[in-house]
């Protein structure tokens, strides 16, 4: 578990460290009446996103593979997350940091298992607001789904749905 929490120190660095992370396009258009009309088109850069994102997806599976190392048996709650983060990206269901610490707690795992997820968890409710504050709340909606793509990605590397 140290080596979970140096990884999450060093990929809090590369999060702030990743480059430039949106631009704003205005966009100036004539009214019909007179006048004139300023739209602001904010994009995210992806690249720098994506790159952010691989240090979530790093340490999500770093630490998914040491909670199935120490109990096994977890591979059930680990399906359970990844099938109510799979229903967050098709729109069925939104899952939240709530709902999936609630999952875990529903779950039959050992009290050591809950609480490494639990803080897998709490560290990735903190990268996403860290990359919100850094690309924006107009964002924070592709911020939250990239986010929930690489925790999947990781989790599913560990173990596959």
């Amino acid at each position: 578990m140290k080596r979970l929490f140096t990884l999450v120190s060093l990929s809090s660095v590369v999060v702030f460290l990743a480059g430039c992370a949106i631009t704003r396009t205005p966009t100036v258009t004539a009214n019909p009446n007179g006048g004139f009309t300023t739209n602001v088109v904010v994009s995210v850069n992806q690249t720098a996103l994506s790159f952010d994102c691989l240090a979530v997806q790093a340490v999500v599976s770093l630490g998914a593979q040491q909670v199935v190392q120490h109990d096994p048996n977890s591979t059930a709650v680990i399906h359970d997350i990844e099938r109510a983060l799979s229903s967050t990206l098709s729109g069925a269901n939104h899952a939240d940091a709530s709902t999936i610490i609630g999952l875990v707690g529903a779950s039959n795992a050992s009290p050591v298992t809950q609480s490494q997820i639990t803080q897998l968890v709490q560290y990735v409710s903190n990268a996403e607001q860290a990359l919100i504050q850094k690309y924006g709340v107009t964002v924070a909606g592709q911020v939250t789904l990239a986010i929930v793509k690489s925790v999947l990605a990781g989790l599913t590397q560990v173990v596959p749905l």
